[in-house]
């Protein structure tokens, strides 16, 4: 039983409280029969403990010491924790602060060492966005958009920022009409679903202009209009070319166009976006509307929308 107990690390009060029960009945340094083995079951450590506990607490009577037993490994020195030097991180160009093992290597330390900084918040983690090269026209045309965006209120003298509840919102998207591989949940005897492509590599992409405005409420706090306008694909109805095991020649299906130029982008909005707008519009708002699409605006008013 002693030889499957695992050596233990003892606190002090162990340690002397074992040496003074070995020292009761000893006589010339020798312990009385059969205490080793109760010391053993009552402390439940092993017999290499208990002679080791004995031997040091038998040098100490022979030097004419009181016994006095300490942890050895509370006596160890502690290495103390290296101060952080924050020279040597501002030192390292920042593209090479990247990931931990960059920075490990130009500090010549571990990687462990860097993680443990960050964790206590000695380095800060960042995520850097890409952002615009702005020239003066730039900036200049900024600044006059901000500049039209504020109204005054000449009764209050206050300058506000417009509203924004007559600007229509419209973008472009680029969505892939599925995905390689796809997750479904499925019954144990439901047969699986099968998915074919011309190529899994260049999977079909089509685009597609959202129109939307800011959500209008009413003054008891109802919403009148959610600002959704409508998702619009481009895309064309042409009749098939050939036969195939899907259709016969001459049906019509529907492709994405290949190409997106700023004519056809122009007869979207005429064609669709602006007649959705004049639909879904709340007939008691103001209906001198703009479109703002990529930094450039069209104004729309009542005569344009030829609204009801």
């Amino acid at each position: 039983m002693a030889r499957n107990m695992k050596k233990q690390n003892l606190a002090v009060n162990d340690l002397n409280n074992i040496a003074q029960f070995l020292l009761q009945g000893s006589t010339n340094g020798k312990s009385v029969h059969g205490k080793i083995t109760e010391a053993i079951l009552k402390y439940s450590v092993s017999r290499q403990v208990i002679h080791r506990i004995w031997k040091r607490a038998h040098e100490q009577i022979q030097s004419g010491q009181p016994i006095s037993l300490k942890n050895k490994k509370s006596d160890l020195p502690r290495v103390k924790r290296k101060e952080f030097d924050k020279t040597a991180l501002q030192s390292i160009a920042v593209h090479k602060r990247d990931t931990y093992t960059n920075i490990a290597k130009e500090m010549n330390v571990s990687k462990s060492i860097v993680g443990n900084r960050v964790k206590s918040g000695l380095i800060r983690p960042h995520t850097n966005a890409i952002k615009p090269s702005l020239n003066e026209k730039n900036k200049i045309e900024r600044l006059k958009f901000s500049l039209n965006s504020l109204q005054i209120d000449s009764a209050s003298k206050v300058i506000k920022f417009q509203s924004m509840s007559q600007v229509v919102h419209v973008d472009k998207k680029w969505f892939n009409l599925t995905r390689e591989t796809k997750i479904y949940y499925l019954l144990p005897d439901e047969p699986e679903p099968y998915k074919v492509c011309h190529s899994k590599r260049f999977i079909t992409k089509v685009m597609f202009l959202c129109a939307v405005v800011r959500p209008m409420y009413a003054s008891n706090g109802e919403c009148i209009f959610d600002g959704k306008i409508d998702i619009f694909p481009f895309t064309e109805k042409v009749p098939a070319q050939r036969n195939s095991k899907n259709r016969t020649i001459g049906t019509i299906v529907t492709k994405p166009l290949e190409s997106i130029t700023k004519k056809v982008t122009k007869k979207l909005l005429i064609n669709k976006v602006i007649p959705a707008i004049k639909e879904k519009w709340p007939t008691n708002r103001d209906k001198n509307i703009t479109i703002q699409q990529d930094n450039a605006k069209q104004h729309i008013n009542n005569s344009d929308l030829d609204f009801r």
